[in-house]
């Protein structure tokens, strides 16, 4: 079920998508598993960030439970390396 967008954001949301289309990130779908769009203000309460909602997948999906892996084992783990990456995607794409 699509969700309300508040008018005075329309624009920005469709510049958003427009770009995201643009460099290939999204793509139209009428799938069935299809999640509606949320959008959150910013920090800045100007700007939009995108956001889903993925309640219905949700619902659907198994709970994988497993315990967490001890830092200690971790750092164990990466003796053995000798180079690793950190990366923070900038959108989140």
């Amino acid at each position: 079920m699509a969700r309300r967008i508040p008018f005075r954001h329309l624009k920005q949301l469709y510049e958003l998508l427009m770009g995201l289309l643009k460099a290939g990130l999204i793509a139209f779908s009428d799938s069935p598993w299809a999640s509606p769009i949320v959008i959150v203000l910013k920090k800045n309460r100007v700007d939009i960030r995108l956001c889903i909602d993925y309640k219905m997948v949700n619902s659907v999906t198994a709970i994988l439970e497993y315990a967490m892996p001890l830092v200690d084992d971790l750092l164990t783990d990466m003796e053995k390396y000798m180079w690793y990456c950190s990366l923070d995607a900038a959108s989140g794409f």
